[in-house]
């Protein structure tokens, strides 16, 4: 027992063909079961029974023909205005009122553009939800559980008392979103706090506690002072820091010239040139190199 809760209204969909990465963003005025696929003249034609391995569709909305042809040009003017990298991820080639139609179209004060399946357009989320609350209880009555209420009609499921619900299906759930409370903030939390439960373990693991922020900076600070050779302070402070310790250091120093001309060197022993030691020896001087020697001499003199 199929039941038709959208029946004669319009859809927004999204094809996405992952061998190749790349969406295409659709409307079609009907119902998902219907034999339509979409509409693109890039992106090769196929049919509901043949579709290629790596593809598959999301619905993202439902409601009436105007209001889905808004809703499409939307997304799809948001997609061409990020820039061409998430442009050139789309099959589609029209994008504005007049390629798509002409038609003028009613403005949404609710809608703030993107992709965002959550949002729907005004009203007509609590009519869906009403309609499949009416369900839901008419099921109920007939003493169905809430497994048999699952395999026939899956949409009445979402109204279903949460109260009722089995424990397995509320630890589901409960995972669920703890899993999207998690993405969500590691998604939007950009406030870099050191008192914020995210922000803060990632910058102390990276820049330190507060005491260890401290000492680098005073580190630098003092570095950057004592590279600096311009300051003419700088010289009159060195030469007081000195004096300083000079004073106060007065034995120590004292201890270190001692030590300093006391100090005994360890004489290597020399090296034994006579005879044949002697790299030179058995060799006789060439007449040439004679005379270069004789020229030296010379001139030295």
């Amino acid at each position: 027992m199929q039941l038709d809760l959208f029946k004669d209204t319009a859809f927004i969909y999204l094809w996405y063909d992952s061998p190749n990465k790349k969406y295409y963003l659709g409307k079609h005025k009907g119902t998902p079961e219907d034999s339509y696929t979409h509409s693109s003249t890039v992106w090769g034609s196929f049919t509901k029974n043949n579709i290629p391995k790596g593809v598959r569709r999301r619905i993202l909305a439902y409601g009436t023909d105007e209001s889905m042809v808004e809703l499409e040009v939307k997304l799809l003017t948001n997609r061409k205005k990020k820039g061409k990298l998430y442009w050139d991820r789309y099959y589609n080639v029209k994008w504005t009122i007049r390629a798509m139609g002409g038609r003028k179209l009613e403005k949404h004060n609710q809608w703030k553009g993107g992709i965002s399946l959550g949002k729907k357009l005004p009203g007509y989320q609590k009519k869906r939800y009403a309609k499949r609350k009416k369900l839901c209880k008419k099921l109920m009555g007939q003493g169905l559980t809430f497994y048999q209420i699952k395999e026939k009609c899956p949409q009445a499921i979402i109204a279903y008392p949460r109260a009722l619900l089995p424990q397995e299906e509320k630890d589901r759930i409960a995972a669920i979103q703890r899993k999207n409370y998690r993405k969500k903030l590691k998604r939007e939390c950009y406030c870099r706090q050191y008192s914020c439960h995210y922000c803060g373990p990632l910058l102390i693991a990276r820049y330190g506690t507060a005491e260890e922020r401290k000492e680098k900076r005073k580190k630098y600070d003092a570095e950057k002072y004592w590279k600096d050779k311009s300051n003419p302070l700088k010289l009159a402070h060195k030469q007081q820091i000195a004096k300083e310790y000079n004073e106060k250091n007065k034995e120590k120093i004292r201890e270190r010239k001692r030590k300093w001309h006391k100090r005994t060197y360890v004489k290597k022993p020399k090296r034994n040139i006579s005879g044949k030691n002697n790299p030179f020896y058995g060799k006789k001087h060439t007449p040439e190199s004679i005379k270069q020697m004789s020229e030296s001499s010379k001139k030295k003199t």
